[in-house]
């Protein structure tokens, strides 16, 4: 996609070495080759990567979970609950066993409380209701998270995500662009009605799931917007009762607010791998659910997000994304 999206600039793709803007799934970081080129202490015109140092506070999602209740505890106002409260193990088991001993796993309806999942974000399982110290140990290497009571629509009873895209163009002066195409994921069944049925589902990951553009309830929506499913979402939250001109706000703030923050990291990398301020630039993912009174909750940062589209239309918001940000 991004040499398609190159090329009907006009740009030259190529493989070797000769490069002035250089697209890498992976970061440079450790390749001398790479990062030799980027350096130097003027922020004039040079070789440019698609990779920002520094950003692992966000790009980890352990490391996004710490990062986020830090900052909430420090400045509530800004940021207490832009995520769903995570417990980081075996770390933090401690602390999350006390807080099951206060509250339960459950509600009293049966519902679940907690989720866990591996921190690769894979393995995702509702924690038992007699869940044990032992058990919380044998889980090493996860994260515990409360699950979110999910915002469903009444014309699609599914549980929803969006992908919000966002350029991080400099540094200095920090400058980032949030893009008005968003990636919006409907799960590809209903949302159980029941404690057990929730119990019994086979994954709680959106990843087999249903454009707008698939979903009937959508149809008019889709028309009106000329395929542009984040237009086609606000339009159907509108129709439905729900604020999306707070919700996108509240989630342009997090969002700032967390770039903010993770600047004085980035400052860091620059200085330590001796990068000019303006060789770097990243495509980011911000990825959030909506809970049943309509706030946003952060669940995970996307570095070198997917750009493969999965349906033509996906594929046609994700050019025009790419070539965006070539230009």
């Amino acid at each position: 996609p991004v040499g398609k999206a190159a090329s009907s600039l006009g740009m030259r793709v190529t493989q070797g070495r000769n490069w002035s803007l250089l697209w890498s799934w992976r970061s440079p970081w450790t390749d001398a080759a790479l990062v030799r080129p980027l350096r130097g202490s003027r922020a004039g015109a040079g070789p440019i990567v698609n990779h920002v140092g520094g950003l692992n506070e966000l790009a980890y999602k352990s490391k996004l979970a710490v990062f986020a209740a830090s900052l909430a505890a420090a400045h509530p106002s800004t940021f207490e609950g832009v995520a769903p409260e995570t417990y980081i193990l075996p770390d933090q088991l401690g602390a999350l066993a006390r807080r099951l001993k206060s509250e339960g796993a459950a509600d009293a309806h049966g519902w679940p409380r907690w989720l866990s999942k591996s921190v690769k974000h894979r393995g995702v399982r509702v924690l038992p209701s007699n869940a044990s110290e032992d058990y919380l140990r044998s889980l090493n290497a996860a994260l515990v998270q409360r699950r979110v009571k999910p915002l469903l629509l009444r014309s699609v009873p599914r549980v929803f995500d969006l992908g919000l895209y966002v350029l991080l163009s400099s540094v200095r002066p920090l400058r980032a662009y949030l893009f008005e195409e968003a990636l919006v994921r409907f799960g590809s069944a209903e949302y159980p009605a029941s404690p057990a049925g929730f119990a019994r589902q086979e994954s709680f990951v959106i990843d087999d799931y249903s454009p707008v553009w698939k979903l009937p309830a959508f149809a008019a929506d889709v028309r009106a917007c000329g395929e542009s499913a984040a237009c086609a979402l606000r339009r159907r939250l509108r129709e439905e009762g729900h604020d999306p001109r707070a919700l996108w706000a509240r989630m342009r703030r997090t969002i700032r607010g967390l770039l903010s923050a993770a600047r004085p990291s980035v400052e860091r990398a620059l200085r330590r791998h001796g990068v000019r301020a303006g060789a770097t630039f990243e495509l980011l993912r911000f990825d959030f659910m909506v809970d049943r009174r309509g706030t946003p909750l952060l669940t995970e940062v996307n570095i070198s997000p997917n750009l493969i589209g999965k349906t033509h239309q996906d594929s046609a918001v994700k050019q025009r994304l790419l070539t965006t940000v070539l230009s």
